[in-house]
């Protein structure tokens, strides 16, 4: 089967009128395939067809239990440049592995940090008591082996802990807000940064508190003033604070340098709670 297109050539003297009538091609043969081609994944072969969000969640329910997944979306394509500031700006939203010229790579490694994969269930780091039956494997933290941490901070490594457990031989997932704060809590540590994807906590005017007792964040959540996802992140600073911890800070990741305003500035720039 043969196809001709014609092409005509246009009038004017500019050459950019004529490259521009030329290259108008490449356009009717991409929608040309796109029709009637058969699309193939270069890599494994298999066909690519158009799936909806239920049949994609499907697919991926099909996977072995604990199989690793990756779900990731373009951030840049088709553009020259450094994109010197991209890793900072993707690290402090929370993201930690990116693909980079068809390579896995570790954002804090990339921007010049010494970063340590540790998945909480592994060398018997995170124990766990496990929740209601009817949630599954999920649990909350019941033991944690800090020797293990603090070993890899004396190497000046920073440490990227996955929010898994065990219970025997189980693996059992578990909030990874509640696993922040228990981590503070275990290390002592004298102030918990809570980075999240939110300013921080917000009153009924939906206006940034600064600052706010541990009181006031339990009026506020009976208030339903505080509430849905944003409960589980105040508790866990509450926790922190009651146990260890002089304060604890939420704080908006989406900020650029959002720890340097925090430390060296007067006001900060997310809601700090105290202990009194």
């Amino acid at each position: 089967m043969g196809f001709v297109f014609e092409t005509l050539l246009a009038t004017s003297k500019n050459p950019r009128s004529t490259v521009g009538t030329i290259t108008e091609i490449y356009d009717y043969l991409r929608l040309l395939y796109a029709r009637i081609g058969l699309q193939k994944c270069y890599q494994c072969h298999q066909n690519i067809s158009k799936q909806s969000s239920q049949k994609i969640i499907d697919n991926i329910l099909k996977f072995p239990n604990r199989s690793k997944l990756y779900i990731m979306s373009p951030v840049i394509k088709q553009q020259k440049g450094e994109h010197k500031n991209l890793i900072q700006n993707l690290l402090s939203q929370g993201f930690v592995r990116a693909r980079i010229n068809n390579k896995i790579v570790n954002l804090i490694n990339q921007a010049g940090g010494k970063a340590i994969s540790l998945p909480g269930h592994k060398k018997s780091l995170i124990e766990v008591t496990p929740l209601e039956k009817e949630m599954g494997f999920v649990g909350k933290p019941k033991k944690i082996k800090i020797k293990i941490i603090k070993n890899i901070l004396k190497k000046n490594y920073i440490p990227i802990i996955a929010s898994l457990g065990f219970k025997g031989k189980k693996v059992f997932n578990i909030n990874a807000d509640t696993v922040a704060g228990e981590l503070a809590s275990s290390l002592s540590a004298t102030r918990f940064y809570f980075i999240t994807n939110i300013k921080g906590v917000m009153d009924k005017n939906n206006k940034l508190i600064k600052e706010i007792t541990p009181k006031k964040a339990k009026e506020l959540i009976k208030k339903n003033i505080i509430k849905g996802g944003m409960i589980p992140k105040v508790e866990t600073c509450l926790n922190a604070v009651k146990k260890s911890a002089k304060a604890a800070v939420i704080l908006d990741g989406r900020s650029p340098k959002l720890l340097l305003k925090e430390i060296f500035t007067k006001r900060g720039v997310g809601t700090l709670i105290g202990k009194k």
